[in-house]
């Protein structure tokens, strides 16, 4: 009787669970974005995008319209008016209860 390896299921299920919590906490944060965003036209608003990187094991919130940076961060001239920042910042324990599920319970 030998022994077998279970090393490569193992990371699979560590892999897909990791992946599938960063998708959700990029869906959350994505949707939190979108509620706080000030909406003029829109643009900003529906350019706000989640992109998961399973190999840096990260997920990248955030769009590319030319003035967000303007508008969360403000100018000169006009003061900010954050929707990313604090789409994160006031979700944190959120964040990391979608983390903890999902490797607790995916991975067993």
């Amino acid at each position: 009787m030998g022994y077998k390896s279970f090393r490569k299921e193992v990371m699979t299920a560590i892999t897909k669970a990791e992946k599938t919590a960063l998708e959700e906490v990029g869906f959350f944060v994505e949707a939190e974005a979108k509620l706080r965003t000030p909406v003029v036209t829109g643009t900003l608003k529906r350019s706000i995008t989640s992109v998961v990187d399973v190999s840096d094991k990260s997920v990248t919130i955030g769009t590319n319209v030319e003035y967000a940076s303007s508008i969360e961060k403000g100018t000169s001239k006009r003061k900010g008016r954050p929707y990313l920042t604090p789409a994160v910042e006031e979700n944190e324990s959120k964040l990391k209860s979608i983390l903890e599920k999902h490797l607790k319970n995916e991975v067993r």
